[in-house]
């Protein structure tokens, strides 16, 4: 029995032993980890209140100046080449507009001409035609007295001409008004 309770004391002692052996490491390595950590820590708490409390040296403020005007320089510029692009699209949508404004005016003068034009050669027209049928009316008038009459009525000057309550139409011959 002796034998049985030593042989397990020595698996327990060798158990610890392993256990021993891998804990001793990983704490210390945990406790380096933490301590570097602290300190970081404590550095970057330090660093914080020296940059609070200490004096920007005059370069050093004269550098961020510069760069605060460059940035605000190129903002400008961005602001005004937007506002450039949008007042050219403003003016060519105007200047769109207006040409088609001017086009649709001439259009308008256009049509307004060819109306002129058609209502001129209307007029032309029947004041040729009034000048045909007075040519006719006086054509008939002059052969109208050389020739006699067959009912044997005096063809006269008065009797040649229509009458103001019958007008002369186009179509129609110089022997019925005799």
């Amino acid at each position: 029995m002796n034998g049985d309770v030593m042989g397990g004391g020595v698996i327990v002692a060798i158990a610890a032993a392993l256990w021993l052996a891998y804990l001793v490491p990983v704490w210390l390595r945990r406790r380096e980890y933490l301590a570097t950590e602290r300190n970081a820590v404590r550095l970057q708490q330090t660093l914080r209140i020296l940059a609070e409390t200490s004096e920007l040296p005059d370069e050093v403020r004269m550098e961020a100046t510069a760069r605060t005007v460059a940035e605000q320089q190129r903002i400008l510029r961005r602001a005004e080449q937007k506002t450039l692009a949008h007042a050219r699209a403003e003016a060519a949508a105007h200047a769109r507009r207006e040409q088609a404004l001017a086009e649709e005016r001439r259009r308008a003068a256009e049509e307004a001409e060819r109306a002129a034009a058609e209502a001129i050669a209307l007029e032309r027209a029947a004041r040729a035609a009034a000048a045909q049928r007075a040519r006719a009316l006086a054509t008939a008038a002059a052969v109208a007295p050389s020739r006699p009459s067959a009912a044997g009525v005096c063809a006269g000057p008065a009797h040649s001409r229509p009458s103001s309550s019958s007008p002369a139409s186009p179509g129609s011959s110089p022997e019925r008004w005799s």
